[in-house]
């Protein structure tokens, strides 16, 4: 699916919270080394030279979902002057519902982070669309808008990990951090996203080449993936996506400011670039010392170069995701 229109929405401001633990590439070698004598192999310069990994960010036992995305969303509403009653809505998108230790169905914790924050005035759910949650919640979020169902909500993509990781597993264990991310949206009288293009499975049905099973009969499900596969269809996937984004939109490499990719992995969104010929400067990464935060990714690249500075008043900002499902997508920031 792709809306080709531009949209009269906006992000207002973003929020981040940072989880306060950190795992670098000695202690997760240590960790896998632990769990399976298959792992001699592995140490600190096949990460960095594979992935491109040197820590990820992980929530300590107090750093639930919920009080986590809540303190994002609240930052988030203090920077945009607005009052938790102003929003409409709350999407959250994250995988990690079912992992988190205060982890729920029923109630969804989107509910749970509106209680939290007096957001009383606004509908709540939770999405799942694994890598793809923020490209996913944007293209939901414009939808409420441009409907005139709402005309301010947020979209928290947020992450909470480590329940579902498998140490005997190297090649997912190695990537995975967690975040909170806040995204407010509204209204403008101004076309400022457009080009949302949203996309699942093909005729390749690779949709089980990502995955996170539920738990069953007491039996933890764990994330894992078919690495080669994976990387190939995701390079394959954003490099379409980015192609047919900038000429649908008459660009090219030269006049978009930034390129946000999902941060898989650095081999992959460099190779990613050099097919589509973006300078690598505009190619904005934050995986070496976050890790892959799934949903989280995109949005807090995205926030981090606001807050720094580089994301500024004019820019234009390419987003584009891919991740399990298969789910990807991708979209144009105007600010």
């Amino acid at each position: 699916m792709l809306a080709e229109k531009r949209f009269s929405v906006k992000i207002a401001s973003m929020g981040m919270v940072i989880p306060s633990g950190k795992i670098n590439n000695e202690e997760i070698i240590k960790k896998i080394q632990a769990s399976t004598p298959d792992a001699d192999f592995l140490n600190e310069e096949w990460i960095v030279r594979r992935v491109g990994i040197l820590e990820r960010r992980r929530c300590l036992p107090e750093e639930d979902l919920v009080t986590t995305s809540g303190a994002a969303l609240k930052q988030a509403l203090e920077r945009a002057g607005w009052d938790p009653m102003e929003l409409d809505f709350i999407i959250l998108a994250s995988i990690s519902t079912f992992l988190d230790p205060k982890g729920s169905a029923i109630p969804a914790m989107a509910c749970k982070i509106q209680e939290q924050t007096g957001c009383f005035n606004a509908f709540a759910y939770d999405m799942f669309s694994a890598c793809s949650g923020f490209v996913y919640g944007i293209g939901q979020a414009v939808a409420f808008i441009e409907s005139g169902m709402a005309r301010k909500g947020a979209l928290l993509c947020c992450e909470n990990h480590d329940k579902g990781l498998n140490y005997k597993d190297f090649k997912s264990s190695i990537l995975i951090g967690d975040v909170s991310t806040a995204t407010l949206l509204e209204k403008s009288e101004t076309s400022a996203i457009s080009n949302i293009e949203l996309r699942a499975n093909n005729e390749s049905c690779l949709s089980d080449i990502i995955r996170l099973p539920l738990s069953k009969a007491g039996e933890q499900g764990y994330f894992s993936l078919d690495g080669r596969k994976v990387f190939k269809e995701g390079v394959n996937t954003m490099t379409e996506l980015t192609r047919r984004a900038l000429a649908h939109n008459g660009l090219t490499p030269e006049t978009v400011d930034w390129f946000i990719y999902h941060q898989a992995n650095k081999v992959m969104l460099q190779s990613v670039g050099k097919r589509v010929g973006i300078p690598a400067e505009k190619n904005l990464m934050n995986l070496e010392y976050m890790g892959n935060t799934t949903a989280g990714t995109i949005p807090s690249v995205l926030c981090e170069n606001i807050d720094n500075g580089k994301i500024q008043r004019g820019h234009k900002v390419l987003c584009t995701a891919f991740g399990g499902g298969l789910t990807s997508g991708c979209l144009l920031l105007d600010f």
